[in-house]
Protein backbone atom coordinates (compact mmCIF):
# COMPACT_ATOMS: atom_id res chain seq x y z
CA UNK A 1 0.00 0.00 0.00
CA UNK A 2 1.18 3.10 -0.79
CA UNK A 3 1.75 5.97 1.81
CA UNK A 4 0.53 9.69 1.03
CA UNK A 5 1.93 12.49 3.13
CA UNK A 6 0.61 15.69 4.45
CA UNK A 7 -2.97 14.54 4.08
CA UNK A 8 -5.02 16.77 5.90
CA UNK A 9 -7.89 14.73 6.04
CA UNK A 10 -9.16 11.01 4.81
CA UNK A 11 -12.20 9.67 4.57
CA UNK A 12 -13.26 6.06 4.11
CA UNK A 13 -15.53 5.56 1.36
CA UNK A 14 -16.20 1.82 0.51
CA UNK A 15 -12.80 0.41 1.54
CA UNK A 16 -11.19 1.54 -1.88
CA UNK A 17 -11.56 5.09 -2.22
CA UNK A 18 -10.45 7.94 0.32
CA UNK A 19 -11.71 11.71 -0.21
CA UNK A 20 -8.37 13.56 0.68
CA UNK A 21 -7.04 17.43 1.35
CA UNK A 22 -3.55 17.79 1.02
CA UNK A 23 -1.41 20.36 2.12
CA UNK A 24 -2.67 22.33 -0.12
CA UNK A 25 -6.15 22.11 0.19
CA UNK A 26 -6.57 20.55 -2.30
CA UNK A 27 -9.32 17.98 -2.97
CA UNK A 28 -8.34 14.48 -4.49
CA UNK A 29 -9.48 10.69 -4.44
CA UNK A 30 -7.15 8.60 -3.27
CA UNK A 31 -7.03 4.18 -3.40
CA UNK A 32 -5.35 2.00 -1.33
CA UNK A 33 -3.50 0.75 -4.67
CA UNK A 34 -1.65 3.99 -5.14
CA UNK A 35 -4.02 5.96 -7.17
CA UNK A 36 -4.54 9.48 -7.13
CA UNK A 37 -7.21 11.60 -9.09
CA UNK A 38 -6.21 15.16 -10.72
CA UNK A 39 -7.53 17.86 -7.73
CA UNK A 40 -11.27 18.72 -7.85
CA UNK A 41 -13.21 22.38 -7.15
CA UNK A 42 -16.15 20.31 -5.44
CA UNK A 43 -15.85 16.66 -4.59
CA UNK A 44 -18.19 13.99 -2.65
CA UNK A 45 -17.75 11.10 -0.71
CA UNK A 46 -18.55 7.79 -2.81
CA UNK A 47 -22.49 6.66 -2.53
CA UNK A 48 -24.49 4.77 -4.13
CA UNK A 49 -21.14 3.75 -6.26
CA UNK A 50 -20.85 7.38 -7.48
CA UNK A 51 -19.16 10.77 -6.63
CA UNK A 52 -19.89 13.93 -7.66
CA UNK A 53 -17.11 16.47 -8.20
CA UNK A 54 -16.56 19.60 -10.28
CA UNK A 55 -13.18 19.67 -12.33
CA UNK A 56 -11.35 23.18 -13.19
CA UNK A 57 -11.15 23.80 -16.42
CA UNK A 58 -7.70 24.86 -17.99
CA UNK A 59 -9.82 28.32 -18.83
CA UNK A 60 -10.20 30.43 -15.65
CA UNK A 61 -13.45 31.08 -14.24
CA UNK A 62 -14.92 27.85 -16.27
CA UNK A 63 -15.30 24.29 -14.70
CA UNK A 64 -17.46 20.90 -15.67
CA UNK A 65 -19.69 19.05 -13.09
CA UNK A 66 -19.08 14.94 -13.30
CA UNK A 67 -20.04 11.73 -12.01
CA UNK A 68 -17.57 9.70 -11.07
CA UNK A 69 -17.99 5.78 -10.93
CA UNK A 70 -15.75 3.52 -8.52
CA UNK A 71 -13.04 2.74 -11.47
CA UNK A 72 -12.47 6.61 -11.55
CA UNK A 73 -14.42 6.81 -15.31
CA UNK A 74 -15.75 10.31 -15.41
CA UNK A 75 -18.84 11.18 -17.05
CA UNK A 76 -20.78 14.52 -17.66
CA UNK A 77 -22.83 15.88 -19.95
CA UNK A 78 -25.11 18.22 -18.29
CA UNK A 79 -24.74 21.90 -17.06
CA UNK A 80 -25.24 20.63 -13.17
CA UNK A 81 -25.79 17.86 -11.32
CA UNK A 82 -26.25 16.68 -7.38
CA UNK A 83 -24.91 13.73 -5.58
CA UNK A 84 -26.63 9.99 -5.81
CA UNK A 85 -28.84 9.88 -2.83
CA UNK A 86 -31.05 6.47 -2.46
CA UNK A 87 -29.49 5.38 -5.40
CA UNK A 88 -30.95 7.87 -7.94
CA UNK A 89 -28.46 11.04 -9.40
CA UNK A 90 -30.01 14.45 -10.35
CA UNK A 91 -29.25 16.45 -13.31
CA UNK A 92 -29.66 19.41 -14.94
CA UNK A 93 -29.70 19.73 -18.39
CA UNK A 94 -27.40 21.85 -20.55
CA UNK A 95 -30.27 22.39 -22.78
CA UNK A 96 -31.89 26.07 -22.91
CA UNK A 97 -34.71 24.57 -20.83
CA UNK A 98 -32.32 23.65 -17.81
CA UNK A 99 -35.00 20.74 -16.88
CA UNK A 100 -33.75 18.80 -13.87
CA UNK A 101 -34.43 14.59 -14.26
CA UNK A 102 -33.36 11.54 -12.40
CA UNK A 103 -31.37 9.25 -13.38
CA UNK A 104 -30.03 5.87 -12.10
CA UNK A 105 -26.39 4.21 -11.23
CA UNK A 106 -25.72 4.07 -14.98
CA UNK A 107 -26.92 7.68 -15.72
CA UNK A 108 -29.54 6.59 -17.70
CA UNK A 109 -32.65 8.89 -17.82
CA UNK A 110 -35.56 7.49 -15.74
CA UNK A 111 -37.63 9.91 -15.01
CA UNK A 112 -39.93 12.44 -16.95
CA UNK A 113 -37.89 16.43 -17.32
CA UNK A 114 -39.56 18.80 -14.58
CA UNK A 115 -39.28 22.50 -14.14
CA UNK A 116 -37.67 21.98 -10.68
CA UNK A 117 -36.55 19.02 -8.34
CA UNK A 118 -34.89 18.13 -4.80
CA UNK A 119 -32.99 14.90 -4.55
CA UNK A 120 -34.26 11.88 -2.89
CA UNK A 121 -34.51 11.56 0.56
CA UNK A 122 -35.98 9.26 2.60
CA UNK A 123 -37.55 7.63 -0.73
CA UNK A 124 -39.23 10.39 -1.73
CA UNK A 125 -38.58 13.94 -3.72
CA UNK A 126 -40.00 17.19 -4.30
CA UNK A 127 -40.70 18.02 -8.14
CA UNK A 128 -42.35 21.41 -9.60
CA UNK A 129 -43.79 20.80 -13.02
CA UNK A 130 -43.99 23.96 -14.14
CA UNK A 131 -43.19 27.48 -12.71
CA UNK A 132 -45.07 29.02 -10.39
CA UNK A 133 -47.07 25.12 -10.19
CA UNK A 134 -48.17 23.72 -6.96
CA UNK A 135 -45.47 20.79 -5.01
CA UNK A 136 -45.47 17.39 -5.45
CA UNK A 137 -43.96 14.12 -3.93
CA UNK A 138 -42.67 11.31 -5.99
CA UNK A 139 -41.36 8.15 -4.68
CA UNK A 140 -38.92 5.64 -5.97
CA UNK A 141 -41.28 5.05 -9.01
CA UNK A 142 -42.23 7.96 -9.47
CA UNK A 143 -45.25 7.95 -8.92
CA UNK A 144 -46.84 11.17 -7.67
CA UNK A 145 -48.44 11.93 -4.68
CA UNK A 146 -52.35 13.60 -4.98
CA UNK A 147 -51.97 16.00 -2.33
CA UNK A 148 -49.84 19.12 -3.83
CA UNK A 149 -48.93 22.53 -1.68
CA UNK A 150 -47.17 25.61 -2.39
CA UNK A 151 -44.37 24.87 -0.58
CA UNK A 152 -43.23 21.60 0.44
CA UNK A 153 -39.63 20.35 2.07
CA UNK A 154 -37.78 17.33 1.75
CA UNK A 155 -38.55 14.28 4.56
CA UNK A 156 -36.68 14.63 7.78
CA UNK A 157 -37.01 12.11 10.20
CA UNK A 158 -40.53 11.04 8.32
CA UNK A 159 -41.68 14.31 8.44
CA UNK A 160 -41.95 17.25 5.67
CA UNK A 161 -42.69 20.78 6.48
CA UNK A 162 -45.95 21.99 3.77
CA UNK A 163 -47.43 25.43 3.07
CA UNK A 164 -50.48 26.17 1.36
CA UNK A 165 -53.22 28.21 1.03
CA UNK A 166 -55.79 25.68 2.17
CA UNK A 167 -54.44 26.02 5.41
CA UNK A 168 -53.01 28.70 7.71
CA UNK A 169 -49.19 28.81 8.79
CA UNK A 170 -47.01 25.34 8.22
CA UNK A 171 -48.24 21.91 8.91
CA UNK A 172 -46.29 18.24 8.91
CA UNK A 173 -46.61 15.64 6.72
CA UNK A 174 -46.01 12.41 7.09
CA UNK A 175 -44.99 9.61 4.45
CA UNK A 176 -48.64 8.87 4.18
CA UNK A 177 -50.24 12.06 3.67
CA UNK A 178 -51.29 12.53 7.26
CA UNK A 179 -50.91 16.45 7.98
CA UNK A 180 -50.59 17.58 11.99
CA UNK A 181 -53.60 18.69 13.37
CA UNK A 182 -51.92 21.95 14.46
CA UNK A 183 -50.46 24.31 12.53
CA UNK A 184 -47.58 26.64 13.29
CA UNK A 185 -46.25 29.98 12.07
CA UNK A 186 -42.89 28.65 11.10
CA UNK A 187 -41.39 25.45 11.86
CA UNK A 188 -37.64 24.19 11.23
CA UNK A 189 -36.96 20.05 10.01
CA UNK A 190 -36.43 17.46 12.60
CA UNK A 191 -32.91 16.37 14.10
CA UNK A 192 -32.46 14.05 16.83
CA UNK A 193 -36.20 13.91 16.76
CA UNK A 194 -37.09 17.20 17.54
CA UNK A 195 -38.50 20.17 15.63
CA UNK A 196 -38.18 23.46 16.35
CA UNK A 197 -42.23 25.43 15.47
CA UNK A 198 -42.94 29.05 16.32
CA UNK A 199 -46.54 29.52 17.48
CA UNK A 200 -48.67 32.27 17.26
CA UNK A 201 -47.98 33.79 20.99
CA UNK A 202 -44.64 34.31 19.02
CA UNK A 203 -42.34 32.25 20.95
CA UNK A 204 -40.38 29.16 19.50
CA UNK A 205 -40.68 25.61 21.19
CA UNK A 206 -39.87 21.91 20.35
CA UNK A 207 -42.09 19.31 18.61
CA UNK A 208 -41.48 15.41 19.08
CA UNK A 209 -41.66 12.92 16.68
CA UNK A 210 -44.97 11.71 18.54
CA UNK A 211 -46.44 15.90 18.00
CA UNK A 212 -45.90 16.74 21.70
CA UNK A 213 -45.05 20.26 22.26
CA UNK A 214 -42.18 21.14 24.20
CA UNK A 215 -43.34 23.82 27.85
CA UNK A 216 -40.31 25.66 27.34
CA UNK A 217 -40.07 28.49 25.11
CA UNK A 218 -37.68 30.49 23.64
CA UNK A 219 -37.03 33.72 21.56
CA UNK A 220 -34.89 32.22 18.80
CA UNK A 221 -34.83 28.70 18.21
CA UNK A 222 -32.66 26.56 15.63
CA UNK A 223 -32.52 22.83 14.51
CA UNK A 224 -30.81 20.05 16.30
CA UNK A 225 -26.90 19.06 15.39
CA UNK A 226 -24.87 16.45 17.04
CA UNK A 227 -27.66 16.43 19.51
CA UNK A 228 -27.91 19.84 20.46
CA UNK A 229 -30.21 22.98 19.55
CA UNK A 230 -29.01 26.79 19.46
CA UNK A 231 -31.41 28.61 21.32
CA UNK A 232 -32.10 32.20 22.91
CA UNK A 233 -34.07 32.45 25.82
CA UNK A 234 -37.49 34.89 25.71
CA UNK A 235 -36.08 38.59 26.35
CA UNK A 236 -32.19 37.27 26.68
CA UNK A 237 -29.49 38.11 24.23
CA UNK A 238 -27.28 35.24 25.55
CA UNK A 239 -26.88 32.06 23.38
CA UNK A 240 -27.70 28.29 25.01
CA UNK A 241 -27.18 25.12 23.94
CA UNK A 242 -30.20 22.64 24.30
CA UNK A 243 -30.36 19.14 24.82
CA UNK A 244 -32.55 16.80 24.16
CA UNK A 245 -33.33 16.23 27.51
CA UNK A 246 -34.20 20.00 27.41
CA UNK A 247 -31.32 21.29 29.51
CA UNK A 248 -29.25 24.09 28.61
CA UNK A 249 -25.46 24.85 28.42
CA UNK A 250 -24.55 28.40 28.78
CA UNK A 251 -24.93 31.28 28.39
CA UNK A 252 -22.65 32.55 25.70
CA UNK A 253 -22.54 36.27 24.19
CA UNK A 254 -21.92 34.62 20.54
CA UNK A 255 -22.50 30.72 19.41
CA UNK A 256 -22.46 28.71 16.04
CA UNK A 257 -24.39 25.46 15.86
CA UNK A 258 -22.36 22.26 16.28
CA UNK A 259 -21.10 20.71 13.57
CA UNK A 260 -18.58 17.51 13.62
CA UNK A 261 -19.18 17.24 17.28
CA UNK A 262 -17.92 21.10 17.92
CA UNK A 263 -19.43 24.33 18.52
CA UNK A 264 -17.60 28.12 18.00
CA UNK A 265 -18.76 30.43 20.81
CA UNK A 266 -17.82 33.42 22.45
CA UNK A 267 -18.37 33.79 26.48
CA UNK A 268 -18.88 36.77 28.47
CA UNK A 269 -16.40 39.59 28.14
CA UNK A 270 -14.36 37.60 25.74
CA UNK A 271 -13.25 38.66 22.24
CA UNK A 272 -11.58 35.68 21.00
CA UNK A 273 -13.91 32.02 20.17
CA UNK A 274 -12.88 29.38 21.60
CA UNK A 275 -14.55 25.54 20.75
CA UNK A 276 -16.94 24.03 22.85
CA UNK A 277 -17.21 19.70 22.73
CA UNK A 278 -20.24 17.91 23.03
CA UNK A 279 -19.12 17.31 27.03
CA UNK A 280 -19.64 20.68 27.93
CA UNK A 281 -15.80 21.13 27.72
CA UNK A 282 -14.05 24.68 26.45
CA UNK A 283 -11.07 24.82 24.08
CA UNK A 284 -8.27 27.86 24.56
CA UNK A 285 -9.35 30.83 22.90
CA UNK A 286 -8.43 31.54 19.54
CA UNK A 287 -7.59 34.67 17.11
CA UNK A 288 -9.86 32.78 14.61
CA UNK A 289 -12.33 29.37 14.89
CA UNK A 290 -14.22 28.21 11.92
CA UNK A 291 -16.53 25.50 12.54
CA UNK A 292 -15.64 21.53 12.15
CA UNK A 293 -16.10 20.06 8.56
CA UNK A 294 -15.16 16.47 7.74
CA UNK A 295 -13.53 16.39 11.54
CA UNK A 296 -11.17 19.36 11.05
CA UNK A 297 -11.16 23.07 12.41
CA UNK A 298 -9.24 25.72 11.45
CA UNK A 299 -7.94 28.15 13.88
CA UNK A 300 -5.80 30.89 14.08
CA UNK A 301 -2.58 31.46 16.17
CA UNK A 302 -0.62 34.60 15.89
CA UNK A 303 -0.73 35.23 12.05
CA UNK A 304 -1.38 31.57 10.98
CA UNK A 305 -3.79 29.46 10.17
CA UNK A 306 -3.67 25.72 10.74
CA UNK A 307 -6.07 22.67 10.82
CA UNK A 308 -7.41 21.16 14.42
CA UNK A 309 -8.73 17.72 14.64
CA UNK A 310 -11.00 16.32 16.75
CA UNK A 311 -8.65 15.46 19.60
CA UNK A 312 -7.02 19.10 19.43
CA UNK A 313 -3.93 18.63 17.77
CA UNK A 314 -3.12 21.11 14.91
CA UNK A 315 -1.48 20.21 11.24
CA UNK A 316 2.05 20.97 10.84
CA UNK A 317 1.51 22.58 7.65
CA UNK A 318 -0.60 25.82 7.34
CA UNK A 319 -4.00 25.64 5.44
CA UNK A 320 -5.21 27.49 2.03
CA UNK A 321 -6.49 29.93 4.07
CA UNK A 322 -3.65 30.25 6.64
CA UNK A 323 -0.88 30.45 3.91
CA UNK A 324 -0.32 32.68 0.67
CA UNK A 325 -4.58 33.22 -0.10
CA UNK A 326 -4.83 34.77 3.15
CA UNK A 327 -1.91 36.64 2.95
CA UNK A 328 -3.60 37.41 -0.42
CA UNK A 329 -6.87 38.39 0.90
CA UNK A 330 -6.22 41.13 3.45
CA UNK A 331 -3.21 42.39 1.34
CA UNK A 332 0.18 41.23 4.15
CA UNK A 333 2.73 40.12 1.29
CA UNK A 334 3.36 41.21 -2.30
CA UNK A 335 3.94 38.72 -4.98
CA UNK A 336 8.13 38.66 -4.59
CA UNK A 337 7.60 37.70 -1.09
CA UNK A 338 5.91 34.08 -1.85
CA UNK A 339 7.61 30.87 -2.31
CA UNK A 340 9.25 29.15 -5.16
CA UNK A 341 7.40 26.40 -4.21
CA UNK A 342 4.11 28.55 -4.72
CA UNK A 343 5.06 30.21 -7.89
CA UNK A 344 5.88 26.62 -9.93
CA UNK A 345 2.49 25.14 -9.17
CA UNK A 346 0.20 26.57 -11.88
CA UNK A 347 -2.19 24.41 -11.21
CA UNK A 348 -2.65 26.00 -7.07
CA UNK A 349 -2.31 29.53 -8.24
CA UNK A 350 -5.55 28.65 -10.32
CA UNK A 351 -7.44 27.39 -7.24
CA UNK A 352 -6.44 30.65 -5.91
CA UNK A 353 -7.94 32.64 -8.30
CA UNK A 354 -11.41 30.44 -8.56
CA UNK A 355 -11.84 30.82 -4.42
CA UNK A 356 -11.17 34.63 -4.59
CA UNK A 357 -13.87 34.35 -7.76
CA UNK A 358 -16.18 32.25 -5.57
CA UNK A 359 -15.75 34.58 -2.43
CA UNK A 360 -15.91 38.07 -4.73
CA UNK A 361 -13.04 39.44 -3.94
CA UNK A 362 -11.98 41.76 -6.25
CA UNK A 363 -8.79 42.84 -5.36
CA UNK A 364 -7.63 39.47 -4.54
CA UNK A 365 -8.61 38.24 -7.86
CA UNK A 366 -5.60 40.93 -9.30
CA UNK A 367 -3.34 40.24 -6.65
CA UNK A 368 -3.65 36.26 -8.14
CA UNK A 369 -4.01 37.64 -11.86
CA UNK A 370 -0.78 39.16 -11.69
CA UNK A 371 0.75 35.98 -9.86
CA UNK A 372 -0.11 34.30 -12.81
CA UNK A 373 1.23 36.49 -15.33
CA UNK A 374 4.31 36.47 -12.94
CA UNK A 375 4.78 32.48 -12.88
CA UNK A 376 4.51 32.84 -16.69
CA UNK A 377 7.23 35.36 -17.29
CA UNK A 378 9.36 33.94 -14.75
CA UNK A 379 9.20 30.42 -16.20
CA UNK A 380 10.08 32.14 -19.65
CA UNK A 381 12.92 33.34 -18.19
CA UNK A 382 14.17 30.31 -16.85
CA UNK A 383 13.45 28.61 -20.75
CA UNK A 384 15.42 31.29 -22.11
CA UNK A 385 18.56 30.68 -19.57
CA UNK A 386 18.35 26.88 -20.23
CA UNK A 387 18.72 27.81 -24.12
CA UNK A 388 21.59 30.63 -24.02
CA UNK A 389 23.32 27.70 -21.49
CA UNK A 390 22.81 25.02 -24.06
CA UNK A 391 23.58 27.47 -27.04
CA UNK A 392 26.73 28.14 -25.32
CA UNK A 393 27.91 24.78 -24.57
CA UNK A 394 27.54 24.00 -28.47
CA UNK A 395 29.70 26.79 -29.01
CA UNK A 396 32.36 25.75 -26.90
Amino acid sequence: MKIFKNLHSAFKEDGHKFLCRDEKDCLRYYSREGYRSSIFLIATRFKDGHAYAVVPSDLLFSSTPVYIDEKGKMRGDFSLAYPFNDGVGLIISNDKNNCYYFVDENLRRVSQDYFHANSFNEGFAVIQKEEKGKMFFIDKTFSESEDCFKYASDFHQGYSIVKDDSFKGVKFRDYNGRLSEESFVDAKRYGDGFAPVLQEDGKWRFRDLTGKISEDEYEKAEEYHDGFALVQKVGGKDYFFRDVNGQLIGPFAEAENFRSGFAVVKKQAEYYPRYLDMFGQLSENFKYAQFYNDAFGEVQIDNRIYKRDMTGRLSQHETLLGNEFYELVYGFCKVEDLSEEFFNDKEYCKMLFKLAKVNKLTHTMQDVSHILNYVVSKQKKNEEKTENFTDREHEL
